[in-house]
């Protein structure tokens, strides 16, 4: 992805929408394995936002920047993984 400035006004590039429509798709699919969160709550520029902090912390660690719709899906996943772990660790003090 190229380096922008962000906004909540921003459109969203073609190329853009179509890797949040991947992403959705993909969130949706799987929707009982932990992606509920992406689904629900993530929106638009709140995915992009994502992706683009997530490159600017691997560029300051000398990493390559995510770009392929199978390396930010991977991504996603990793923080899909820690956000469950949290909800489960919350769920554990209430139930």
């Amino acid at each position: 992805m190229t380096e922008r400035q962000f906004n909540y006004k921003m459109e969203v590039t073609p190329e853009e929408k179509e890797l949040i429509e991947k992403l959705q798709a993909h969130a949706l699919e799987n929707y009982q394995k932990g992606w509920d969160i992406f689904y629900e709550t993530f929106s638009d520029w709140e995915i992009l936002k994502d992706i683009h902090e997530a490159n600017k912390f691997r560029e300051r660690e000398g990493e390559e920047p995510l770009e392929t719709y199978e390396e930010i899906r991977d991504h996603f996943a990793e923080t899909m993984g820690l956000l469950n772990e949290r909800r489960d660790e919350v769920r554990s003090f209430i139930f």
